[in-house]
């Protein structure tokens, strides 16, 4: 059964769908954090002061089956990089085993396989572009944008209907004043 306390190391947010009509409960989507470790520390993330940790697949088989009857959408991320997790195919297709769709963020910087990010399970898969420079504010991002542009080139011919959000944080924020957000 479904705890809504469930206390681990990683975390799962569950948020209410504002309508009920007589039913199961049911929820907008499920948050599910399959890692806290991150490849980068940007300036609109807290820093992650846990053990750093990858959800194990039998952890997150049994989270899936539970949440599955109450919501069609689950998101892999919070305060981690889900393309840093071993087992994201896996997960993926425990997700689509339960026919839930997938809501994705990434940092990007760890696309090395478009194919995995054209899985069926996912629905919609967000960039976010501001972590270049808040990590390597003195870099080219050419090499880093144009493999997140060939990703989403490549996702308009093979998977038109998957959403594609390109992600800017902070612009009006001390810590966003950077010359390439004039």
């Amino acid at each position: 059964m479904l705890s809504f306390r469930h206390q681990s190391v990683l975390g799962i947010d569950i948020r209410l769908k504002p309508v009920f009509e007589g039913g199961p409960i049911h929820f907008q989507r499920v948050n599910i954090e399959i890692t806290n470790v991150c490849n980068l520390q940007c300036s609109f993330c807290p820093e992650v002061i846990r053990s750093k940790t990858f959800m194990t697949k039998e952890l997150f088989e049994k989270v899936i089956t539970e949440v599955a009857p109450f919501t069609r959408i689950v998101t892999l991320h919070l305060m981690g990089e889900p393309l840093a997790h071993p087992e994201l195919k896996t997960f993926l297709d425990l997700c689509m085993n339960q026919k839930l769709q997938v809501y994705f963020v990434t940092n990007g910087v760890l696309l090395k396989d478009p194919e995995l990010l054209l899985h069926p399970a996912l629905r919609q898969v967000s960039f976010s572009l501001h972590s270049y420079y808040d990590n390597f504010p003195d870099k080219d991002p050419s090499l880093y944008l144009n493999r997140i542009f060939d990703f989403t080139q490549l996702a308009f011919e093979k998977r038109p209907n998957l959403f594609i959000n390109y992600r800017l944080w902070n612009l009006n924020s001390i810590k966003g004043n950077h010359k390439h957000n004039e």
